[in-house]
């Protein structure tokens, strides 16, 4: 199985299973702007095959899956819950990465997560590599999930 593949399954899973959110399309590659409007999550593969994974997601899409996550169907989570559940989701797409890597816990370590949040948001990941890089369609939004190999 392709890297490409790895992480598209395991954004699929984690955006299914946790967030409750239906993927109904993939796109490939696409690699966001470095301005981007919404939620910038982040989190480090450290060792053998590691890598910076980032997900790029829109404040409605973003507010929906966090509902979702909290079961509040009829409350507006605030901005610290949205952050809170997108570092959760982050975190679970690089641990199934790692699963589905067959990587032991002393070949991959992952970090803890950052989430940060604004309009316009400048991000880069310092890397001369380029990313394994997917969009995907949820409902009427879309997510990016980029991955820059160490």
């Amino acid at each position: 199985m392709s890297e490409l593949q790895i992480v598209e399954d395991a954004a699929r899973e984690v955006f299914t299973t946790t967030a409750g959110a239906v993927v109904t399309e993939a796109h490939h590659p696409i690699v966001p702007d470095k301005q981007f409007n919404g939620f910038v999550a982040t989190i480090s593969l450290v060792g053998s095959r590691g890598g910076t994974l980032v997900v790029y997601c829109h404040r409605p899409i973003a507010v929906g899956m966090a509902r979702t996550m909290l079961g509040m169907e009829d409350e507006e989570p605030d901005e610290d819950t949205v952050r809170d559940a997108l570092g959760e989701l982050v975190n679970q797409i690089g641990g199934t990465i790692k699963r589905k890597l067959g990587a032991s816990g002393s070949e991959i370590t992952l970090s803890v997560p950052l989430v940060v949040a604004g309009a316009p948001l400048s991000h880069c990941v310092k890397s001369s590599a380029e990313p394994i890089s997917l969009e995907l369609i949820i409902g009427e939004g879309r997510i990016a999930v980029c991955l820059w190999p160490a």
